[in-house]
């Protein structure tokens, strides 16, 4: 019995000493004091058959580039990953921690994008930044994203959320569903300041040439509902629910 409890005890050990090969690193870029936030993965938005990843700076008041948002793709090309797009949102001069990033296509034209919310950080050059922004693949087979300009793409399209400055929204966590099964997809948002607490907001289209008027309609929110007070750092949707998850254990 002593043998198999020693055994037992030793055997997390061994687990966790067990090392892993790590198959491939992307450098972060120098620029990019404290790193990457948000990412996510596997997809193949030119569909050229090399998986890409998509990913956002962080902020970690540390000062220097982190303040200005900046989003880039990296592309699969046999044994190592490229840096093919990237873009600075050089309108937001500066941005807080933890803006979500995810893949969706949000009119359902059939070209996927990437939807991303920079957290608002004030200031008296920023007092009501672009929540989110959307950039969606041209369809042209290049590794570009977003709306052809002078100079290069833009974003398709961008919402502050509210019309108020130093009005705090931050979305911490997103989704994109179909959640009151209308046809058409929403944008989901847990907010982790005490203001809207949640959003569900709709596009009238995600415009390729980024030029066309859009409608964005905020179709119901947590604003002034009295919900807990406790900061919301999580979100989920089930079916046509969505769930809150406080800081203080608590759930909406």
């Amino acid at each position: 019995m002593k043998r198999v409890l020693l055994s037992l005890l030793f055997l997390p050990i061994l687990i966790q000493a067990q090392t892993f090969t790590r198959a491939y690193e992307i450098p972060v870029p120098t620029i990019e004091n404290t790193g990457f936030g948000e990412f996510f993965a596997g997809v193949d938005f030119d569909g050229d058959g090399n998986v890409e990843i998509f990913a956002v700076n962080n902020m970690l008041d540390q000062g220097g580039a982190e303040l200005i948002p900046r989003i880039y793709k990296f592309e699969k090309h046999g044994e190592q990953w490229d840096s093919v797009w990237s873009y600075e949102m050089f309108n937001i001069p500066q941005q807080n921690s933890w803006g979500p990033l995810i893949p969706g296509d949000w009119d359902k034209d059939g070209k996927m994008e990437a939807i991303w919310c920079p957290a608002n950080n004030f200031g008296t050059d920023n007092p009501n930044p672009p929540r989110i922004i959307v950039f969606e693949y041209p369809g042209d087979g290049s590794d570009a994203m977003g709306a052809p300009q002078f100079g290069g793409p833009v974003p398709n399209a961008t919402w502050t959320i509210t019309d108020q400055d130093n009005f705090e929204v931050r979305p911490i966590r997103i989704h994109l569903t179909d959640i009151d099964q209308d046809g058409d997809n929403e944008f989901i948002f847990g907010d982790r300041r005490g203001n809207y607490r949640f959003g569900v907001i709709s596009v009238s289209d995600i415009p390729d040439a980024g030029t066309q008027d859009i409608t964005w309609t905020l179709e119901a929110s947590g604003l002034d509902q009295g919900i807990a007070a406790s900061t919301i750092y999580d979100a989920a949707v089930m079916d046509q629910s969505i769930i809150l998850f406080h800081s203080d254990g608590s759930v909406t």
